[in-house]
């Protein structure tokens, strides 16, 4: 929960972070009118004390709450009510607010507000250092513009903003968010009469409700444990107050104690599942850490995309190992930000040539409109930066790409530094792709060109048929930005 940014500074001896830790397990459990007047406690006691950080976290959890129950107005004016914390807190806590108030502004139907928030959310996003890359706040920056763009009626703009929280809830691991998500989406193929990709994600919710309810119920938490002692009856209204308080500071002190036992776990556990999903797919890792190997899979419809430099051997002739090498990396790394802002799948580099993929392990994580759009931006990424390296006197890259679409096979080869791979003719089409086209432009087959060709935005060249090698004659397209 958002609010839990908060407990790591929590003071077990202090009474107003036990009330406060009262209205939390309240309102895990569904029952905001409990929560409120323990949230309520807490905020007046913190802003007495002058704790504006925890007031903070009061007021969000607050707004949280009257949103729940439907009641925008309150909702809103709590969240607005914490102006005066704003100079003081974190951006992501900012970030987190800016999301809150553009949830609650669709939800009141005041879309221009709105779109107001989002772009301030968006403008944070996109400042550097805002320390959302490995945290729950990365998914709903995506997740409120997907919000927006629904409310507005962009639709194509909307699926692909859920689709990206969704891929990066699995990325994170963050199983709430993964459900919320895969749920939503569902509802969003259902929508458009995608019925064979609605049950998929439909089945995929269900599989994870019923796992995280199992572990729910093998290893209880202390709110939960405190919620069946509390449903047994405490007496006296009077008498169950003096029982909750008991009991909340037995809460507090077994939290914090969990927490310092399990911090080294935790923090070995995160390493490795980091490491793990730096390799393969999120996926494809947690079929592996579940099961002890991952199957290959089938996918009916992958969009492929190859790149390779242009001048490669001539540049490397005049830097020296080192300067060739953060010169790839720096393009490379480049490439690596757009395809995952798109939901598209690394697959390996190979020398100075990129490979990814679209469609896959998840196929609705990306679609061949948005590979073609990845490979726009490195072209304009790749051009910008010979720009820049030819004005200093600097040796430079020119790229080719290629893209195709069609069947493959996936899945890991190999025991010792195993890696995530893709099989089939539709990877040689590809790479045909890539030699049979020009520097600075992108190429791509037919069987691309027939799913993209209506996309708004996009400008094709036919090129004819151009002899492939080891492929014969093919049809291939420039496309570039309208």
């Amino acid at each position: 929960m958002k609010a839990r940014e908060g407990l790591r500074n929590t003071d077990p001896s202090n009474a107003t972070n036990e009330t406060m830790v009262i209205g939390w397990c309240y309102q895990d459990w569904g029952n905001p009118d409990r929560a409120e007047p323990f949230l309520r406690e807490a905020l007046e006691a913190f802003q007495l004390e002058g704790n504006r950080n925890q007031a903070m976290t009061c007021v969000l959890n607050l707004g949280d709450l009257e949103l729940s129950r439907g009641d925008t107005v309150e909702a809103l004016r709590l969240y607005r009510s914490s102006v005066p914390y704003w100079k003081e807190i974190t951006e992501i806590r900012m970030a987190t607010l800016r999301s809150q108030l553009a949830k609650v502004l669709i939800a009141k139907g005041d879309l221009d507000s709105a779109r107001v928030e989002v772009d301030a959310l968006n403008a944070l996003h996109a400042k550097t250092p805002l320390p959302l890359s490995n945290t729950d706040g990365e998914c709903e920056v995506d997740y409120t513009n997907y919000l927006c763009q629904k409310a507005i009626g962009q639709s194509t703009l909307a699926d692909g903003y859920l689709e990206r929280a969704l891929n990066e809830a699995l990325r994170l691991s963050s199983m709430p968010l993964i459900l919320k998500y895969r749920k939503e989406l569902s509802e969003r193929y259902h929508e458009r009469g995608d019925a064979t990709n609605a049950a998929i994600q439909a089945r995929a919710y269900i599989r994870l409700n019923d796992s995280l309810q199992a572990e729910s119920n093998s290893a209880r938490s202390p709110c939960t444990k405190w919620r069946e002692r509390e449903s047994r009856g405490a007496g006296t209204a009077k008498g169950a107050l003096r029982q909750q308080r008991i009991i909340s500071f037995s809460i507090t002190g077994g939290l914090l104690l969990l927490v310092a036992l399990a911090f080294t776990v935790y923090r070995g556990k995160k390493r490795s599942d980091a490491l793990l999903l730096n390799i393969l797919p999120a996926e494809v890792a947690n079929e592996l850490k579940a099961k002890g190997h991952a199957d290959a899979k089938h996918f009916d419809q992958v969009t492929i995309l190859f790149t390779d430099f242009k001048g490669f051997t001539e540049a490397s002739e005049k830097l020296s190992p080192q300067e060739l090498v953060e010169e790839l990396n720096t393009c490379f790394k480049a490439f690596d930000g757009i395809i995952t802002a798109r939901g598209i799948e690394k697959i390996k580099t190979i020398g100075d040539a990129y490979m990814c993929a679209g469609g896959l392990p998840v196929p609705a994580s990306s679609t061949p409109a948005g590979v073609v759009q990845a490979a726009l931006e490195m072209q304009a990424f790749m051009i910008a930066r010979k720009k820049e390296r030819d004005a200093a006197g600097m040796p430079f890259f020119e790229m080719r790409v290629g893209i195709h679409t069609g069947p493959v096979v996936a899945g890991i080869v190999g025991v010792k530094k195993f890696a995530y791979d893709i099989w089939g003719d539709t990877v040689n089409t590809a790479s045909r792709m890539e030699s049979s086209g020009e520097v600075g432009q992108v190429n791509i087959s037919e069987a691309t060109y027939v799913l993209v060709k209506d996309e708004p935005g996009l400008t094709f060249t036919p090129r004819g048929k151009v002899q492939a090698k080891g492929k014969g004659e093919m049809e291939m397209y420039f496309v570039e930005r309208t």
